[in-house]
């Protein structure tokens, strides 16, 4: 088992399962979230759960 879909964990073997978070979503949230704070400093703050992906692989 490994953490983020790095393109050795296919070429294991057996091939590793992974849980990987996509960067790019976390990105655009997180961007979105700052421009959300910047428009209005004081309202709540909020948690943000980004959901991992779980790849089964040959090693599961």
């Amino acid at each position: 088992m490994g953490f983020g879909d790095e393109p050795q964990a296919e070429l294991t073997d057996p091939p590793l399962t992974v849980v990987t978070s996509s960067a790019r979503e976390i990105g655009r949230v997180a961007a979105e979230r700052i421009l959300q704070r910047l428009a209005q400093p004081d309202a709540v703050r909020q948690n943000v759960i980004m959901p991992p992906q779980l790849i089964i692989r040959g090693s599961a």
